[in-house]
């Protein structure tokens, strides 16, 4: 989000960002808008940096239709692992995956890194595909030495999120000194 890249520059840092949906201008960001699908332009971009951090991802509309599995497959996993061999490919930078923390197994209680994920209640096409991505970064980092980790956000939020997360609507009636209502009293 806006902010945190407001952050990053405040820190001292240079950012590349590469976009597959619009990011509002900003002094000190490099925009790359193209298609992460062009490995040529992704390894030229990767030239000009010193880490990455991997935070697209393809959210269906539907997230429990499998029309849109290819997708989820496509952009969260295939795309996830050539752009992980990309950063191997033009020299090995720090590679930061942000993954869902939604894909936990369910839990009365906390949840840790160990805990165990099954994704096939909620999201299945999403959620898989994020696991997988996890998988091939992980994968690459142990057999190739990809200086890598995943994180496991729980709620993502900032340009290009859905109208209809819970995020956004809590913003709206946060706003609108509305009320922040809960679907199924917190039970997800």
């Amino acid at each position: 989000c806006s902010s945190d890249l407001i952050a990053l520059l405040a820190a001292g840092l240079k950012i590349v960002a590469m976009v597959h949906l619009s990011l509002p201008e900003m002094d000190g960001v490099i925009t790359v808008t193209g298609t992460v699908d062009d490995l040529t332009l992704v390894r030229e971009s990767l030239a000009q940096c010193d880490a990455v951090l991997h935070l697209a991802a393809f959210i269906p509309p539907d997230l429990k239709h499998s029309g849109y599995a290819e997708e989820c497959f496509r952009t969260n996993s295939l795309l996830t692992l050539r752009l992980a061999e990309c950063v191997l490919a033009t020299r090995p930078i720090p590679f930061i995956y942000l993954s869902s923390g939604q894909g936990y197994a369910y839990s009365p209680g906390s949840v840790g890194e160990i805990a165990p994920v099954y994704p096939a209640p909620r999201a299945p096409y999403y959620l898989g595909s994020k696991l997988l991505g996890e998988i091939y970064v992980e994968h690459l980092r142990c057999a190739r030495g990809l200086p890598a980790f995943c994180l496991r956000v729980g709620s993502v939020y900032g340009v290009g999120m859905p109208d209809n997360s819970v995020v956004a609507r809590f913003m709206r009636a946060a706003c609108a000194g509305g009320t922040l209502d809960v679907a199924d009293g917190g039970s997800a």
